[in-house]
């Protein structure tokens, strides 16, 4: 296979990659949509849309900065087939990091939403200078993993 092909190949695959983050992203912003608003949509339509739109933009972005690495290590691949081979395993290892990261970023933003009703922000560095025990044991009376 010619180095321009297997640069090709790879670039599609990135994209598929990020379909399925951009996927991922949708789900999460449906689920918060519905646990958030608890069926009061009625009236909401063109706000929802706008609200969906500028949600893939930032879903968009986010996901650009993490497959950054891969699309440049992709250009390692025009180097031969054994450096393809090698490109092609460290991006693999790193999108199933990234994906993992992703998806833990989303669920502890829902969580964090759902009992401080704000995102993500500031505060939660401020986790480890507050009664870290009496946090954490708060947290799992709220949310058990024993369901």
């Amino acid at each position: 296979m010619k180095p321009a092909q297997r640069f090709v190949i790879n670039l599609r695959f990135l994209f598929r990659v990020y379909l399925v983050a951009l996927l991922v992203f949708f789900i999460y912003r449906l689920a918060y949509m519905v646990r958030i608003l608890s069926g009061e949509m009625s009236g909401l339509g063109s706000d929802l849309f706008r609200a969906f739109i500028t949600g893939l933009q930032f879903d968009t972005a986010t996901i650009c900065y993490g497959l950054v690495l891969p699309v440049l290590l992709s250009f390692i691949s025009l180097a031969g087939e054994k450096a393809a081979q090698i490109t092609l395993r460290i991006q693999r290892i790193y999108l199933v990091i990234l994906f993992v990261v992703f998806i833990l970023v989303l669920a502890v933003d829902y969580y964090y939403y759902t009992y401080f009703q704000s995102h993500i922000n500031v505060q939660i560095f401020g986790f480890m200078d507050d009664d870290t025990a009496a946090v954490i044991k708060s947290l799992w009376t709220d949310y058990p993993l024993d369901h």
